[in-house]
Formats: structure tokens, C-alpha cells, sequence
């Protein structure tokens, strides 16, 4: 990494930052007074357009979903020409947001409107094809109330207190329907206030006065015509709403450039500046330096400082892998960053994450189910990031599971084996893990051994790059030493050697005592006291059942295939229970289907799973430090587009 400096106008300032986000090459340094950042009223008009802007696309996509919707969305690739939009197509697309959401506020209002007219009709349908006019409501003496007694009970008693206490009144009953008795109560003016309150103790409900306007036949046509135009107005709203659903695409647009107006407002926090210049600092990769300063140079009047980035400094990390180390970045992603005085661990971590995802799954029919899926995902759905990097990764593993399949013998467990009754059985390259499986405990102990070398070497490498190779060597030698020498040991006492397995036996005795000879001259070598050194040097020497204790841990790999081999085969025994026959075979096929389904998504899981915590655990246990950070240069972050990178291409191009 260089450390680059930039000073320029401050009138360039903006422009400055459009050319490193469209680079994207350079990761701008914080400033050390972390100096807050003021939001100019353009940024509040920015920030609460961009949140109408994506409240409009959840909306319009919930609404008019696109006709190739998956669960896997692409980001739709633009020119940088069609992505820089003008005041004029920035103006049209926020007027057509606004007609959207007016459109919406109109929607509403009328749905609210259907609603209560609706409610209005319900109320008013029992009282259909009565020749009687509601709007009647008095007389000169008299006062007239129309409604409902949901109790039938209640209206003889209210007859017989009526009788009693106002004489003059009468009930004139319509008609009897499933909501009560529809009635009119005619009581004299002088005499009303205390009726109504007799009526309504008596489960009455009067008609409402906004539909006791005529005839009950007038007023119900009435109310159906207005919610044929109420629903017609909707249709039309409806049919408006969806022409403008068709400019999803400039809001879409629209909303990925205010969300990168604000990265780069962000970015200018950062930045340094007096009332006519601006000097900002950042990190760019050495094999993008020259090519920054010359676009810088050709497009803008700045001066530019490069300077080769120290050590000590723990400059951000960007990682360098050819393909197929590329695929496992994302395992080292997810523990963390290396610091800048470490070496990057993905080269050994990619060879034996893939052996070791494909020992753990190692069946050729669940390999190639999974090779299946992660084809799909990149080339049929197309999915980027994270997602599209864990797909390659899986895919790679699943090539080694299909491989691992046929060194063991496995193809959906025992499948052919069941569907031929025994007849046939899936071909064996190496052994069967379930008619052996002390042999590939064992086997998986001296994989853990070979994996745990590879992460010690790479502790002496970073020795190396720290200038302190001979403490690597003295850390880790020994040590290889020591677990060498007692492998050798327990090998020849199996008879591992043959006839010279005593001869090689002696070997080793004498290598595990001369490491363990190192350990304790040079364990505590950071002690000035001899006495305290070789005490610390004996105290070093208890590493050994760590050591021990991580090789024992490469047993899941015996646990997980058989799980894997055995709920297969569970699996093939339950959906044959029938027998060959047509039953059997259609039984075979739905239990199958579901079973090996799940088996496949538990076992991808468990190999996933189990994988990473033998690459975080026991491998990076014994050189990792960490401590660093990702590289995270200054770019355009887009969420529905993705801009052409027409550099990239033409250089592809020039390759080709």
C-alpha cells in the first residue's frame, strides 16, 4: 500500500472525490480531530427524497412485482454516461414520484370513501322495496325516529312502560329480518325527549341520518351508484399507478445516486480544506498508484505525493489470490483481517477447506446436487457479493465431495445398493468408512497433523516477514520435531514399518528428545535468569497436549461421515420398505426426495460448519494474530445498478 496526498482547489473538491469513487482504488484516512460533519439543507433534501425514493420502489415492487422476479435479484448494468443523470431527468423523476404518491393519498382517501358508502348500504339494504319515506321524521305534533329493535323481547315491554307513561305513542313494526324488527316510533314533541330515552334503553338503533334521505329503493340506488363511480375512480387510479410503476427503473436510478451524493458527502468530512483549497490522505495499492496519479493529473489541477507505506503503520489489507484461492477468501473474511506484518493465509486455507468440506460430505450424489445448486445460483440467478462468493466456494467443495464420494464409496448412501436388492453396489476406490471406520479415524488424525504443519509453517513464514526468522524456527521446528518423533513411535509400535520398525522406532525417540531438548534450552530464551529459562523451557514443554488435543479434534471428520453415510442409508431403507414395486418405487421416490434433501442441507451445513472451526481454531491458533482491517477504498456502493467497468473490459480485451 502507498500513501497517497492530495491537494487541490476547493472548487475541484467534489469532482476530485467523483474521480477516486468512480476508481474506486483508494480508501480515504479519517481525520485525527474528528470533526463533525454539518448537514447542509441540500443534504436534508437529498437524504429525505432518498427515503421517499426507496419508500416508492418497496412500494411499487410489493404492487407491480417484475415479471422475472426471483429470489436472487442482478444488478442491472449501466454505462457511467447513463448513470450520471441530468438536473432535467432528476427533476421529471422526482415530479413522477410525486404524482405516485399523490396518486397513493387520492387512493386512500376513496378506498376510506368505498368503505363508509358501503357500510351506509348495509345498513340501509334491510329496509329494501318499504314504501316509506325516512326523511319524514315529524309532524306538527308528532315526531317520528326509524330504526331497529335487535331484541324482539324488548319491544313488548317497552309497549306495555309506553302504555303506562306515554299512552300517545305508537310502534308501527315493518318487517322482521335477521339483524331484528324493523319499526317507527310516532311520539308527541312534548313527550319525545323522555320516549327516546325508553326507546333506547330498549336495544333500538336508529337509522343514520346520512341514509334517512327518501325511499329506502332511492336511497340504495343512490348508494350503488356512487360505489360504482367510487370503484370505477379506483380502476382509473389503479390504471394510472401502474403507467408510472413502468418508470421503476429512473427511481431506481435516482435512488443509487443520492445514495452515492452521500457516500461522497461522507468522504468530504474527511477532507481537510481552507476557504480555496482542499488536502486529503488515503491508501491505494501499489499496482494502482501510477494509474490514480495520471487520471488525477490528466482531469483535475492537483498535487499529488506518493509515498510506500510502512509496516508499522498496519495499512488496510487487500487481498491477492489467483481464482481459486479467490473462492475462500470469504472463509478468511469472516474470522477477520491479518495485520500488515502477516502473510495471507488463503493459499493453505483454500486446499484444505476444500479437503476437508469434501472428507466431511464425500458422497458423489450429494456433490453433485450441490454442484447443481451453485451452478444455478451464479449462472441462472446471477447472484453477486458475498452470496456469489460463498457459491463458488461451495461449488469447488462440492467437486471435492463427488471426488472424496468415490474414494469412499458413497452415492445417496447405499442407493444402488437398495434399488438393485444387493446386487450391485457403488465402486470403492479406497475403503468403506462404515465397514472401517477405526481406519479412517486414524487417517483423519494424520490429515489434522499435516494441516496443523501447514499452519506452523506459515508461523515461521510471518517470522520471516517480521525479520525474526530464527524465533519462528525455534518456536516451530521443535515442535515438528516432537509430534514427528512420537507419530514414528506409535507407528512402529503398531508394526506400522515392517521389519524395521524397530530400527524406525529408535528414530524417533531420538527426534522427539532432541526437539524436546530444543524446547527446553530455547522456550524461555526471553528470560535473562539460565534458572528461569530452563524452568520456562520445561513449563513449554506441556504444549504438547494442545498439540494433541487439536489432532483429536480432526475425528468429526470420522463423526460427520458417518452421520452423513448412515442417514442415507436410513433414508434408502425407509423408502424401499415396499419392495420393487410400482407402490414401492413411487414411495421410494417421495421419501427419498424429501430425505436426501434434508440430509443434504444438514450435511452441507455440518461440513460448512465444522470446516471453519477446524481452519479458525486449530489452524489459525498457531500463527494468527490479526488485528488488521480490510481494505475499503472510496466507490460508487450501488444497490440496483451496477455501473460498467470500462477499464476492466478493455484490459480483459487487450489479454484476450
Amino acid at each position: 500500500m502507498n500513501k497517497i496526498t492530495v491537494v487541490g482547489l476547493a472548487s475541484e473538491r467534489d469532482e476530485v472525490l467523483n474521480t477516486l469513487m468512480r476508481s474506486g482504488v483508494m480508501e480515504i484516512v479519517s481525520r485525527e480531530d474528528n470533526a463533525d460533519q454539518i448537514s447542509s439543507e441540500e443534504r436534508l433534501t437529498i437524504e429525505h427524497d432518498l427515503a421517499r425514493l426507496e419508500t416508492a420502489n418497496m412500494q411499487i415492487y410489493k404492487r407491480f412485482p417484475p415479471e422475472s422476479s426471483s429470489l436472487f435479484k442482478s444488478k442491472v448494468e449501466v454505462s457511467d454516461e447513463e448513470f450520471l443523470l441530468s438536473r432535467e431527468v432528476e427533476s421529471e423523476t422526482l415530479t413522477r414520484l410525486t404524482s405516485w404518491e399523490d396518486l397513493l393519498s387520492v387512493e386512500n382517501l376513496t378506498k376510506q370513501k368505498q368503505i363508509t358508502l358501503q357500510e351506509e348500504l348495509l345498513q340501509i339494504s334491510p329496509w329494501q322495496d318499504l314504501d316509506i319515506d325516512l326523511s319524514a321524521t315529524e309532524t306538527r305534533q308528532t315526531e317520528i325516529i326509524y330504526g331497529v329493535f335487535l331484541d324482539g323481547t324488548a319491544i313488548e315491554s317497552l309497549e306495555e312502560q309506553l302504555s303506562q307513561d306515554c299512552p300517545e305513542t305508537h310502534i308501527i313494526r315493518f318487517r322482521q329480518t335477521k339483524e331484528g324488527t324493523l319499526a317507527a316510533v310516532v311520539m308527541l314533541k312534548e313527550q319525545a325527549s323522555h320516549t327516546r330515552l325508553l326507546v333506547q334503553a330498549s336495544d333500538f338503533h336508529a337509522v343514520p341520518a346520512q341514509i334517512s334521505a327518501g325511499k329506502p329503493n332511492q336511497i340504495i340506488s343512490t348508494l350503488q351508484g356512487e360505489i360504482a363511480g367510487v370503484k370505477e375512480q379506483l380502476s382509473d387510479t389503479e390504471l394510472e399507478l401502474a403507467r408510472l410503476a413502468e418508470s421503476r427503473s429512473s427511481f431506481l436510478l435516482l435512488e443509487d445516486n443520492y445514495r452515492v451524493l452521500l457516500d461522497r458527502d461522507n468522504a468530504s468530512s474527511e477532507v481537510f480544506g481552507s476557504p480555496h483549497t482542499f488536502w486529503l490522505r488515503g491508501w491505494v495499492p501499489d499496482d494502482s498508484t501510477d494509474e490514480l496519479i495520471d487520471e488525477l493529473n490528466e482531469k483535475h489541477d492537483v498535487a499529488i505525493s506518493s509515498v510506500a507505506g510502512e509496516l508499522s503503520e498496519n495499512f488496510p489489507i487487500k487481498l491477492k489470490n489467483n481464482k481459486f484461492n479467490q473462492a475462500y477468501e470469504i472463509i478468511l473474511t469472516m474470522f477477520g483481517a491479518p495485520n500488515a506484518e502477516e502473510s495471507d493465509p488463503t493459499p493453505v486455507l483454500a486446499t484444505f477447506y476444500m479437503l476437508l468440506f469434501g472428507m466431511m460430505l464425500s458422497d458423489v450424489g450429494y456433490g453433485l446436487a450441490l454442484i447443481v445448486l451453485c451452478l444455478v445460483m451464479l449462472f441462472k440467478f446471477k447472484v453477486g457479493g458475498d452470496m456469489r462468493r460463498l457459491a463458488k466456494m461451495l461449488l469447488i467443495s462440492g467437486i471435492s465431495s463427488v471426488a472424496w464420494g468415490f474414494v469412499f464409496g458413497g452415492f445417496f448412501g447405499d442407493l444402488i445398493t437398495v434399488l438393485s436388492e444387493g446386487r450391485y453396489s457403488f465402486p470403492v476406490l479406497w475403503f468403506d468408512p462404515m465397514q472401517d471406520a477405526m481406519k479412517l479415524m486414524i487417517f483423519s488424525m494424520l490429515f489434522g497433523v499435516i494441516h496443523l504443519f501447514a499452519g506452523m509453517a506459515i508461523r515461521i513464514r510471518n517470522a520471516k516477514l517480521q525479520g525474526n526468522i530464527m524465533e519462528g524456527i525455534l518456536d516451530i521446528v521443535p515442535w515438528y520435531m516432537i509430534i514427528g518423533g512420537l507419530l514414528i513411535i506409535a507407528g512402529g509400535a503398531a508394526g506400522v514399518f515392517g521389519a524395521g520398525s524397530e530400527i524406525i522406532t529408535q528414530v524417533g525417540i531420538y527426534l522427539a528428545l532432541a526437539g524436546a531438548v530444543v524446547v527446553v534450552l530455547f522456550g524461555g530464551r526471553d528470560a535473562k535468569n539460565p534458572i528461569v529459562r530452563i524452568l520456562k523451557g520445561i513449563l513449554a514443554l506441556y504444549d504438547v497436549t494442545g498439540y494433541f488435543s487439536d489432532i483429536l479434534s480432526y475425528t468429526r471428520i470420522l463423526a460427520l461421515v458417518l452421520a452423513t453415510s448412515v442417514i442415507a442409508m436410513v433414508v434408502n431403507q425407509l423408502g424401499f420398505l415396499l419392495g420393487p414395486t410400482f407402490a414401492g418405487y413411487i414411495l421410494f421416490i417421495a421419501v427419498g426426495l424429501l430425505g436426501h434433501t434434508l440430509n443434504l442441507a444438514l450435511s452441507a451445513l455440518s461440513a460448512y460448519v465444522h470446516a471453519s472451526r477446524l481452519q479458525y481454531v486449530e489452524m489459525f491458533g498457531k500463527f494468527f494474530e490479526g488485528g488488521g482491517k480490510y481494505f475499503k477504498p472510496l466507490q460508487r456502493k450501488t444497490r440496483h445498478f451496477q455501473i460498467e467497468d470500462r477499464k476492466g473490459r478493455e484490459e480483459e480485451r487487450k489479454v484476450a
